[in-house]
């Protein structure tokens, strides 16, 4: 569990899932783990689409950029990342890029596990957050 804005949160997750769509022109699995992982959740989305070059990788989460391989494969305005990024960061997490072994691109989000106890399910704006593994959804 941890604590944040379930809904910005479920729109970075959005974001990540259509990229890996968008971004993967031939198909392909999109692969969609979260784990629990040194005192963080560690949510991994990889895809098997076209890739991101290491100078592209350096860049990806600044505001308005796109990689010279995303500006022949789909439409967009390089806001998705950079909002992604933003608000992951504000929540107290990281977010990665890697280009993992066999192609393609695999984004890694990291967020604290909650400390409040169990009873509390929110604090003002502030709502808990719990994935369940057995359902594959997000409450």
């Amino acid at each position: 569990m941890v604590n944040g804005d379930a809904d910005r949160l479920g729109r970075v997750v959005e974001n990540l899932i259509t990229n890996a769509i968008k971004y993967s022109p031939g198909g392909g699995a999109i692969e969609i783990c979260v784990r629990e992982d040194s005192g963080s959740v560690a949510l991994t989305v990889r895809d098997h689409g076209i890739g991101i070059s290491a100078d592209a990788r350096a860049r990806l989460f600044e505001l308005g950029y796109r990689s010279p391989q995303a500006v022949h494969v789909a439409p967009g305005l390089g806001l998705g990342l950079y909002a992604a990024s933003e608000v992951i960061r504000r929540h107290g997490g990281t977010i990665m890029i890697s280009t993992p072994e066999g192609g393609g691109t695999m984004f890694i989000v990291r967020l604290p596990l909650a400390e409040q106890p169990a009873s509390q399910h929110s604090i003002g704006d502030v709502q808990r957050i719990t994935a369940s593994p057995s359902s594959r959804t997000i409450h």
